[in-house]
């Protein structure tokens, strides 16, 4: 029998009606990598006169992983759907679905769990009640890139991959496309094009923690439990007198809210639909950092900020893609 190939290992997922509830993986993401494996706390005792433990107790079992892929317009959703605020798209013009992930700045959050299959023809594990757990966005002129973690709570081997999933369209977002706008308010948002950026760089970190509980009729955790979060926004960017001058405007005491967007819009889906990517966050200011030869020879300088709930915009990020893509 010829070795299991890891080239042949693949990831479907299928969006759960009951959270934690195993369903068909019927859906395949040709570009999205979801790696996922189990995890256990044992614990080991040793009785007085003996210099090895002799005895050890499973007390935990979950899984976690972690996921990757290309920034896209489309294998994306499945992601926010499961760390944002879900909601159904909407029609926008000819063939197009319009997708907005907001997550609340007060209060619980809408989202998706997955059942989760990785494998071959020979084998395939399963994990239920999959969810994306952080989220990373990086964006340079050669690429944009998505990763994160994810966190599952049956995880279980000798299963047989779901048959014939459906696969979502691969379309990633061209860099060609790509350009990053900052404002002082929410209402202009898009209109003040950042000229010379190297790179963005998004970092949304873990959303939930687990509630374990003593229960023997729970073989896992038993929730998943929202938590307090700072983002964190980076741009690398050529220290012309545009940053310099923005520079001097964010250090100031009490400054208010900033506002950046970065927007790609790709090819054509039909009359008044364009494949979107847009992200928009409210930002605050926190450091500034000298980049030489950071891109190339070009003195550039590293301008870090946190993601902040703007009371006034009613939000401190959102994501929205638009795609051809109806339902999950």
């Amino acid at each position: 029998m010829a070795a299991r190939a890891d080239v042949n290992i693949q990831t479907q997922i299928g969006v759960e009606t009951t959270s934690g509830t195993s369903v068909a993986a019927n859906k395949r993401l040709p570009s999205l990598d979801i790696e996922i494996s189990p995890e256990h706390t044992k614990q080991f005792f040793k009785g007085a006169g003996y210099k090895f433990n002799t005895i050890g107790v499973m007390n935990k079992n979950w899984a976690v992983g972690t996921f990757k892929a290309p920034l896209n317009y489309a294998e994306l959703i499945y992601v926010l759907a499961s760390y944002g605020n879900y909601a159904a798209p909407s029609v926008i013009g000819t063939g197009g679905q319009a997708w907005t992930f907001n997550p609340a700045i007060s209060g619980v959050d809408t989202i998706k769990t997955y059942t989760i299959e990785r494998g071959d023809s020979t084998d395939a594990a399963k994990a239920t009640y999959g969810i994306f757990n952080s989220l990373d966005i990086e964006v340079t002129r050669d690429t944009g890139t998505i990763s994160g973690g994810v966190l599952a709570r049956g995880f279980s081997v000798g299963n047989t991959l779901t048959a014939t999933p459906a696969t979502i369209a691969n379309k990633p977002v061209s860099m060609n496309d790509m350009s990053i706008y900052l404002d002082a308010t929410s209402a202009g948002l898009g209109t003040t094009k950042l000229t010379d950026v190297f790179k963005l760089s998004v970092k949304l970190p873990n959303k939930y923690d687990l509630k374990w509980v003593i229960d023997a009729a729970e073989t896992s955790w038993d929730d998943i439990v929202e938590q307090a979060m700072t983002p964190k926004v980076t741009l690398e960017c050529e220290f012309t007198s545009q940053m310099r001058t923005l520079y001097n405007t964010l250090k100031a005491d009490n400054v208010g809210n900033y506002f950046l967007r970065a927007t790609a819009v790709g090819e054509n889906i039909g009359a008044g639909a364009d494949y979107t990517f847009r992200l928009s966050s409210a930002l605050q200011f926190t450091d500034a950092k000298e980049q030489r030869k950071g891109n190339g020879d070009v003195y550039a300088y590293s301008f870090e900020m946190e993601c902040v709930a703007d009371t006034t915009w009613g939000k401190a990020w959102e994501i929205y893609l638009v795609n051809e893509i109806a339902s999950l």
